[in-house]
């Protein structure tokens, strides 16, 4: 998928022109994209209600509006009060459905000179093919590293919560004659999340470092609960890049100030990060991401941070336990082994035929593993029953169970890649394969 990260300076570009259709041509075409210093109501920007024209010149969009500020600018006409508000902050637009959002309030230190604003961070939870991901526009404070930091101290602690705290609102309904839910279920509020905006720091610094840890020794660690700056473990690295520029001191200073970092469990998802450098719609250049999330396989307890293995599945495994117990003591009686084996055979098929109504039709691709996994079963039972027949049981038993994890392992090591992109049933044919 294809994400942007663009500080617009409320439409206005290097070239001192307000122009905010060029702003929204640039970003135009990403699946998600993340605003900063996008305008309600300001004389400089013609009173214009800029996520409202916005969302007119990107009208594939679903979007989410965070002011990080807001005051009054209303006026009165025709004997009326107009209610208008003065407003500045971050902006989400998404191809996908915006399930819920957020709007974080960030620390703010006061100051008797420059200039501070109030700094915000607009969270949305946006269900992806990969699974549900928690996407952020934020803006951080543009004065002093110490309130960076303070800034970053409160998103990190709010990330590590999210799992727990739930969603917009979570449990079951005891008043469900109030439709609190509106009919849905509970809405996810995942581990994984992507942080996209205006840092206002470089990397190396005190709060880029803060974000991605020191990891001098291991610049690829990736904590679950942490971030991972998506320039520095894309897989595809450019040239070192700017999305920033300005004279300083009498020298042009070419910055990073705008980053997309990605949770752990989505750094090795990373394709490539680039900037448009060079252009003038604002005086930060867009931020480009390409990242995979259309691969399903966020593993569920990273999502959630609670223990992956449901009732289901635990059941599902003593289940298997108990057959494979039974498997072993049949093959241990001293019954004809042709016999003992039919007997297990006709017994899983039965137990199948009770299953096929509950699973999806395999697709035509899955159907040749299917064949071969027939055959293969056939044949290795064939040869059991020889072995078992012509050998000593206490050496053929164990031989062939205990060359399953090894023939699963080789043949896992061959097939894995091959099976990524296919459905279940494919892999669970191939497992069955190797694992008789």
């Amino acid at each position: 998928m294809k994400l942007v990260s663009y500080n617009i300076q409320y439409g206005f570009g290097s070239n001192g022109r307000y122009d905010l259709a060029r702003a929204a041509r640039l970003v135009d075409g990403a699946d998600i994209i993340a605003l900063q210093e996008v305008e309600r109501h300001w004389q400089r920007s013609n009173g214009d209600d800029q996520p409202e024209i916005l969302s007119r010149l990107l009208p594939d969009y679903h979007w989410v509006y965070g002011p990080a500020f807001d005051m009054d600018a209303s006026e009165k006409r025709d004997g009326r009060v107009v209610n208008r508000r003065r407003q500045f902050g971050t902006m989400v637009l998404s191809k996908l459905p915006i399930v819920w959002s957020r709007l974080h309030t960030l620390p703010m230190r006061r100051t008797l000179r420059p200039l501070n604003t109030r700094n915000a961070a607009l969270e949305c939870m946006i269900r992806t093919p990969a699974g549900p991901v928690r996407i952020f526009s934020l803006h951080l404070a543009h004065i002093a590293a110490e309130e960076r930091l303070e800034q970053i101290d409160y998103l990190l602690g709010e990330h590590r919560r999210a799992p727990s705290e739930g969603g917009p609102w979570s449990g079951a309904d005891d008043e469900p004659q109030r439709n609190w839910g509106d009919g849905q279920p509970e809405p996810e509020n995942p581990l994984a999340a992507i942080w996209l905006g205006d840092f206002n720091m470089e990397p190396g610094s005190a709060e880029y470092r803060r974000i991605v840890g020191s990891t001098p020794y291991h610049r690829g660690a990736a904590y679950i609960d942490g971030f991972a700056d998506a320039a520095a473990v894309a897989s595809e690295p450019v040239p070192d890049f700017h999305t920033h520029e300005k004279i300083i001191d009498g020298r042009l200073a070419k910055r990073r100030l705008d980053h997309c970092f990605v949770g752990g469990m989505l750094a090795g998802r990373v394709r490539s990060v680039s900037a448009d450098i060079g252009e003038v719609a604002s005086d930060h250049f867009p931020l480009r991401v390409d990242i995979d999330l259309e691969t399903p396989g966020i593993a569920p307890a990273l999502q959630t941070g609670e223990p992956g293995m449901t009732l289901f599945v635990f059941l599902a495994v003593l289940s298997a336990a108990a057959m494979h117990a039974i498997w072993n003591a049949l093959v241990k009686v001293h019954l004809d082994r042709f016999l003992s084996i039919t007997l297990m055979t006709l017994g899983m098929g039965f137990a199948a035929l009770f299953a096929l109504p509950f699973v999806e039709v395999p697709k035509a691709e899955v159907w040749p593993y299917i064949i071969a996994s027939v055959i293969f079963h056939m044949g290795y039972r064939t040869f059991l029953i020889g072995a078992y027949k012509a050998g000593d049981f206490a050496q053929t038993y164990p031989l062939a169970r205990g060359t399953a994890p090894l023939l699963s392992a080789l043949g896992a090591s061959c097939w894995s890649e091959r099976f990524r992109h296919h459905s279940p049933c494919s892999a669970s044919c191939f497992c069955r394969r190797a694992r008789w």
